[in-house]
């Protein structure tokens, strides 16, 4: 279906998760605005118009469809139906040719799913229970030299525990600097689906011991969406440089 024939007064505000650009100008709405998303990585159009870009947790697929505006061979992988989430229709909506596969990206392997160039990689690490994993996994399905770029919740400024709520960002801020991750025992932010909380630093330390080196990494505090507490949010653009270092290297 072309831009021009698709009637935005049918669709539900914010019935996406994605705000996703058309080519007319107009946009289907949604919550995240994928365009200003991707602006902030700085990646570059002329890299992701020449390469195959894997969207990691793409939900509605507003990334994705972005992308292959741009001119990338997308695959699109979530662990949530495609037709519950809205991938599906909005696939259709676009006359996408983006390639969803429903695994988790544990199960990413280059046999099955080749090489990427780029991988996308946002809103996803903190609600894993094995993020350094998962990075390994990442790094054996992309060509060196490749770039991952992505971001998420951190514990820079604020983590909050039981009733217990810790403020980094006014007692001790020189803390960020050194490799820190919380674990949620039961939810952060209103969510039970969040495991782990890394500070900046542990995630470029995770990052590096991944093989990874950032290009650049950096925090804003904001609000929290569903509950208005403070949090913060990490960003950044790294490149694949080595093979992730082993378990046990002795």
């Amino acid at each position: 279906m072309t831009a021009t024939k698709i009637n935005l007064s049918s669709l539900e505000k914010d019935a996406y998760r994605h705000k996703v650009p058309l080519e007319d100008g107009r946009f289907i709405p949604g919550k995240i605005d994928v365009v200003q998303s991707v602006l902030a990585y700085g990646v570059a159009d002329e890299f992701i118009s020449n390469s195959r870009i894997l969207d990691i947790g793409c939900w509605s697929g507003g990334f994705s469809f972005y992308f292959e505006r741009l001119g990338a061979e997308v695959v699109a992988i979530d662990v949530m139906d495609p037709d519950e989430s809205g991938f599906s229709e909005l696939k259709a909506l676009l006359g996408s040719k983006v390639q969803f596969k429903r695994k988790t990206l544990y199960d990413l392997n280059p046999s099955d799913d080749g090489l990427f160039d780029g991988v996308f990689f946002q809103g996803v690490y903190y609600h894993l229970k094995h993020p350094i994993l998962a990075l390994e996994r990442l790094n054996a399905i992309m060509r060196t030299d490749g770039i991952l770029f992505g971001g998420g919740t951190s514990g820079d400024s604020y983590f909050k525990h039981a009733d217990v709520c810790i403020r980094f960002d006014e007692m001790l801020p020189e803390a960020n600097e050194v490799p820190v991750c919380f674990f949620v025992e039961d939810n952060f932010l209103g969510d039970k689906s969040n495991w782990f909380v890394p500070n900046g630093a542990c995630l470029k330390a995770w990052l590096k011991r991944t093989g990874f080196e950032c290009d650049k990494l950096w925090t804003k505090a904001g609000g929290a969406a569903a509950t208005g507490e403070p949090r913060s949010n990490t960003r950044f653009v790294a490149r694949k440089f080595s093979q992730p270092e082993p378990e046990h290297p002795y």
